[in-house]
């Protein structure tokens, strides 16, 4: 018997037996006894042990109370628990005793966490990431305040380029806050609003071009709102009444509330106007300031993205990765670490993968010690199914129970079976070289247009580049091997556009939809806090309904999900927050002083941003929960880990955040100077606050690559530089705000006038000479800065449409020397699918010749086989009918690297003696 225990546990030894003939009843999944265990190295380091300073406070506070029954109910359970590894007829994960919280929260420090290496003895590694339950050096965790900028790309480049754009705008908002210092002054001036009218107002509204100086005067033509009447702020814009709370008749004479503050002088209007070419400036550097924050972070980490290509168009019978191998050997002299030949399987590994989570949710239905041997589940699912009633019956069709499951699992059996048995095309392949300079020459001399690949033009690359002598490559580099979607790797481009355009569209019809409840709710209720917590509480909800519009989508990489997300996101939030809060806002009631007035809205928004979003981020109360309430209480060590899994977060919906405030700040930045200093403000905070939730309470994420970042400055913030020079056109005409112009000054008489933007552009009656000029000029900037921008998106899209009809690669930064063998965590391409029931990957290939190490995680309780989805159809078929072709075909060429030796006109093999065959699968 063998059995394989956590890194800080002894291992048991004994006699291990082999079932050459499995029986009728087929395992759920692989048991551990069926593992190859070679691939677990050595422990070391006990995580039990770990340095009390070292810890999370979460995990001082559970070692403080774990003897209580009150908070660990299995505390008085004091059973040894172990592993067992070969349990006949036991084809589950979970341990025969008690589970260890202890353990599990040492699980979430070591394995859910992200680490570094601190030890002196490791040399050059010290300091680097450290791979997930790396237990043979000294870790510690990333400090949230400590940890330099440029440690944040061991997180994945999409993450430290968020945290790099998060300082950048910071810093370009505090900038525009400090050109803006004259504007605040301005209105927090005795020439603006006196002394006496300023000392009522609260501190968030000092120096904003709130007025409360106001008096009513008598208005010849103008007229109240009907009573019992209410209009929404949309039909007062366009119609010709003054609100209630401005509009009065005494005596048969109507009166209107007049806003009295000062003249807006030139000069105000230029200031704002600089810091509209401050930002357009900044918006040009930010695509140099993103590569160059991506050579920064790509060169700080080296990982298999560096080392890596991808073949988009192989072969379909270029399985062998050996060929693959001798093609780049024979023509560039790259010898290859490792090659991954992808075939199109991906209803099958979906399969697979459903197939395995029922199982799971089979096991968590049954006892702890009940058999899964499948007539037993037969008769366990025949008797609940028979003693139900009503009640059950119809629980049973929202929540599937264990009849249901188990009849899917048959489903999912014959499908299996059957999937298993056909033969699949190879449909990408994935290069490893050993080093960085072979893979940018072999990028560079591979790299065609797309199209020029679809057609298989052969003029496009020499002839000796010809795979087979025929076929052009469409060569690239991948993302990360973390964010690849292996389930979705092979879905036709037709389809990832029809399913985008579907998924985005209903993304639409939810905008328009909310749009108009908005003001519908706005129209029906007197109150706006009613229609402020309306938007509040749907933006807090849409996300969720995109990220289940975003499922529809299918696409290959990770990065590729978050941008389309993003985009939904973003977009709902821009329109939902500062759109929809200008038109709910009576025109009159811009520079009110209540909460009606917009600019109390956009200060409200800050601050609660300021302080009740970052309290609530700090508290982290679902994770908190899972740990130490539901974690306690789980009946097995694999169920008590999921709760250590960390807190679910998504790139897009931090950039989506970073969007919100900055377009909120450029929004009513005009009226509303201060916005750029609690704008800089929110994004500091914004800054240590997802640091601290990176490395204390998040979930670890794929290694997004720069897809967010590329489409926020191609599409976003483009459009937040427009919209910030078009509304301070809008904010600049609209001065003073009443809808009240002179009829007879001499006589104290005034008229009603229009001065919103969209009646008042060609009306300057009620202006002065400065805000006229201010006005003109900003009309003009709009139009510049519209075209630069217009000019700008149209290059971009030009240069995409480019790529298809010629190469566009170009390196970024200098090489490094280190060959990928040398690397501290080396990872390869290896097909593997995230599910929500499994702390770890489930792997959709033959894990048996793939060495640990190629592997980026490593399972305290299981070998990287426990995991093998090919090893559950191969169960299914009884070891026989199993398509070669069935799964990715991956092979390690370390050993032969060794022995090659390359001659200019041919390749030359050496053995040593003791070689007595040339296999180099692991």
């Amino acid at each position: 018997m063998m059995s394989f225990l956590w890194p800080w546990s002894s291992s048991a030894t004994g006699d291990h037996e082999n079932d050459e003939n499995p029986s009728e009843n087929t395992p759920l999944h692989p048991s551990a006894s069926d593992s190859n265990l070679e691939d677990i190295p050595e422990p070391q380091i006990d995580f039990l042990e770990d340095d009390e300073k070292e810890m999370t406070m979460g995990r001082r506070l559970a070692l403080k109370f774990m003897d209580k029954s009150w908070y660990n109910p299995q505390a008085k359970d004091k059973t040894s628990t172990r592993y067992d590894l070969d349990v006949p007829n036991r084809m589950r994960s979970e341990d025969l005793g008690p589970p260890s919280l202890e353990k599990a929260w040492a699980y979430f420090e070591h394995f859910s966490l992200n680490r570094y290496i601190s030890d002196d003895s490791a040399g050059i590694q010290n300091g680097k990431k450290s791979e997930p339950g790396h237990n043979q050096l000294n870790t510690k965790l990333y400090h949230p305040i400590t940890t330099p900028h440029k440690d944040l790309g061991d997180f994945g480049l999409g993450v430290g380029l968020y945290f790099s754009i998060l300082r950048y705008v910071s810093i370009l908002t505090l900038i525009c806050g400090l050109i803006s210092i004259g504007n605040i002054r301005f209105f927090d001036s005795d020439y603006y609003l006196p002394e006496s009218y300023r000392s009522h107002l609260p501190i968030s509204l000092r120096g904003s071009a709130t007025c409360t100086k106001t008096s009513w005067v008598p208005c010849t033509n103008c007229e109240c709102v009907p009573e019992g009447i209410r209009l929404t702020a949309e039909e007062l814009r366009n119609s010709p009444y003054l609100p209630a709370a401005r509009c009065k008749v005494e005596n048969n004479v109507t009166h209107a509330l007049r806003n009295e503050c000062g003249e807006i002088p030139l000069r105000v209007g230029l200031t704002h106007l600089t810091t509209v070419v401050v930002f357009l400036v900044a918006l040009f550097s930010l695509g140099k300031f993103i590569v160059h924050e991506t050579n920064y972070f790509d060169e700080d980490e080296q990982t298999a993205q560096d080392y890596s290509i991808r073949i988009s168009n192989p072969p379909k019978t270029a399985i062998d990765p050996d060929q693959w191998y001798d093609f780049f050997y024979k023509n560039f002299n790259a010898k290859a670490a490792v090659v991954t030949c992808a075939v199109e399987n991906d209803l099958l590994i979906k399969t697979l993968v459903e197939r395995r989570e029922c199982t799971r949710l089979i096991e968590m239905a049954l006892g702890p010690e009940e058999s899964t041997e499948d007539n037993n589940l037969a008769k366990i699912a025949a008797k609940i199914e028979r003693d139900r009633n009503a009640l059950d019956r119809w629980i049973a069709r929202i929540s599937a129970g264990m009849p249901e499951l188990y009849s899917r699992l048959v489903t999912l059996d014959a499908k299996v079976k059957g999937l298993a048995q056909l033969d699949y095309h190879v449909t990408n392949v994935f290069v490893t070289f050993e080093t960085e300079e072979d893979q940018r020459r072999v990028l560079s001399e591979l790299s065609v247009g797309f199209w020029q690949s679809q057609i298989n033009d052969r003029k496009a690359v020499p002839k000796e580049y010809l795979f087979d002598g025929e076929r052009v490559l469409y060569v690239s580099e991948p993302d990360e091997p973390s964010a690849i979607r292996w389930q979705d790797l092979n879905v036709s481009y037709l389809k990832v556009v029809k399913l985008m355009i579907f998924s985005h569209m209903l993304s639409l019809i939810s905008i328009v939809a909310v749009f108009f409840f908005i003001r519908y709710v706005d129209s029906h209720f007197s109150s706006v806090k009613v229609v402020s917590y309306t938007i509040s509480i749907i933006n807090s909800l849409f996300p969720y309904v995109a990220e289940a519009l975003t499922g529809i989508e299918q696409y290959p990489a990770a990065g590729a999900v978050e941008t389309s997300l993003f985009f939904k996101i973003a977009m709902f939030t821009s329109i939902n927050t500062a759109i929809v809060l200008t038109m709910i806002t009576p025109f009159t009631a811009t520079l009110d002083d209540n909460q009606d007035g917009i600019i109390y809205k956009v200060s409200y928004l800050f601050w609660s941003e300021i302080v009740t979003t970052t309290l609530l981020q700090l508290a982290d109360v679902s994770g908190h929960i899972k740990r130490h309430v539901l974690a306690p209480r789980a009946k097995t060590q694999d169920a008590m880990n999921l709760m250590f899994q960390g807190t679910v977060w998504r790139l897009a919906e931090r950039y989506t955040n970073l969007i919100k405030f900055v377009l909120l700040c450029v929004w009513f930045c005009s009226i509303f100077p201060a916005a750029f200093f609690l704008c800089s403000i929110s994004l500091g905070l914004k800054y240590y606050l997802d640091r601290f939730s990176l490395m204390r309470t998040w979930q670890r994420a794929p290694h997004f690559g720069t897809r967010v970042a590329r489409a926020s400055h191609a599409f976003f913030f483009p459009l937040i530089v427009v919209a910030m020079v078009v509304m301070g056109t809008v904010y600049w005409n609209g001065f003073p705000y009443d809808n009240i112009c002179p009829a007879n000054v001499e006589k104290g008489k005034y008229k009603y006038c229009y001065q919103d933007f969209r009646h008042a552009v060609r009306a300057h009656e009620y202006m002065d000479a400065s805000q006229r000029t201010t006005e003109r000029i900003f009309e003009l900037a709009s139009t510049i800065i519209f075209l630069i921008v217009s000019v700008k998106m149209i290059w971009q899209v030009l240069s995409g449409y480019k790529a298809l009809y010629s190469s566009v690669y170009q390196p970024v930064g200098a090489h490094k020397t280190i060959p990928f063998s040398d690397l501290h965590i080396r990872s390869a391409y290896i097909p593997g699918v995230v599910s929500p029931l499994f702390a770890f990957p489930l792997i959709a290939c033959h894990t048996e010749s793939i060495d640990a190490e190629l592997f980026d995680w490593r399972d305290p309780d299981h070998p990287h086989s426990f995991y093998d989805l090919s090893d559950d159809a191969d169960k299914l078929l009884k070891h026989s009918a199993l398509s070669d072709r069935g799964f990715s075909h991956i092979k390690c060429f370390k050993r032969r690297n060794s022995l090659y030796r390359y001659n200019s006109n041919d390749i030359v093999r050496e053995r040593s003696s003791s070689d007595s065959s040339f296999e180099d699968w692991y």
